[in-house]
C-alpha cells in the first residue's frame, strides 16, 4: 500500500528545479536534484513525524493529519549519496516536465497545510542550493540507513529508517 503524500514527486522536483533555474539562471544539477529531494523527504517527515509523537507539546495546529511522506520516492544507496533513479534528465540536468512553469510557484508549495510546508522547508531549500553538491554527497553517505543499503549491494534504501533517523538529528 502506497502512503498518502502532499506533493507528486515530479511536481516537486520541477518547482525545485524552476525555482533553482531563477535563482541561479541555470539549471539544477541531477545530482543537487537528487540530495535536495532527499534532504526535503528526510526533514519534512522528521517534522511531522516528531510532532505527530509529541502533539502536547508542539505549537503548529493541525500536524495530526499531515502526510510524513512530501512525495513518493524509492532513494537507491549509489556511490555519489542516496538518488531516485527515475528523475528525468538531459546531460546531466534535471529535465524540466511541468509545462506550465510559472503557475507552480504559488500552485504547488505555498497552498499546503496552510502554507505551513513552504515555512517549514524554504529555509531548507535555500541553503541545499547554496551547498555544493560535493558536501551535499558527503553528508548524506554519513546517514545510517544510506551505508544499510550501500552494505546491502547498493541497494534500496527503507523510507521509514530514513525518517527515523532524522527524528533524532537536531534541527
Amino acid at each position: 500500500m502506497e502512503k498518502e503524500t502532499v506533493y507528486h514527486l515530479i511536481i516537486f522536483a520541477d518547482y525545485l528545479a524552476i525555482r533553482y533555474k531563477e535563482e541561479y539562471g541555470e539549471d539544477i544539477s541531477i545530482l543537487k536534484m537528487n540530495k535536495a529531494l532527499y534532504f526535503c523527504f528526510a526533514y519534512w517527515g522528521a517534522y511531522v513525524r516528531m510532532g505527530k509523537n509529541n502533539i502536547d507539546n508542539i505549537e503548529v495546529d493541525g500536524v495530526e493529519n499531515y502526510s510524513e511522506y512530501l512525495f513518493s520516492a524509492e532513494f537507491k544507496a549509489g556511490a555519489y549519496g542516496p538518488y531516485i533513479r527515475r528523475l528525468p534528465k538531459f546531460q546531466n540536468k534535471y529535465f524540466i516536465q511541468y509545462e506550465k512553469a510559472k503557475e507552480l510557484d504559488n500552485f504547488i508549495v505555498k497552498g499546503q497545510y496552510a502554507g505551513n510546508v513552504y515555512k517549514f522547508l524554504d529555509p531548507l531549500i535555500r541553503d541545499l542550493f547554496n551547498v555544493n553538491e560535493f558536501d551535499l554527497m558527503d553528508i548524506s553517505k554519513k546517514d545510517e540507513e544510506y551505508q544499510r543499503a550501500k552494505d546491502n549491494n547498493y541497494g534500496i534504501m527503507n523510507n521509514e529508517k530514513i525518517i527515523n533517523e532524522y527524528c533524532k538529528k537536531k534541527f
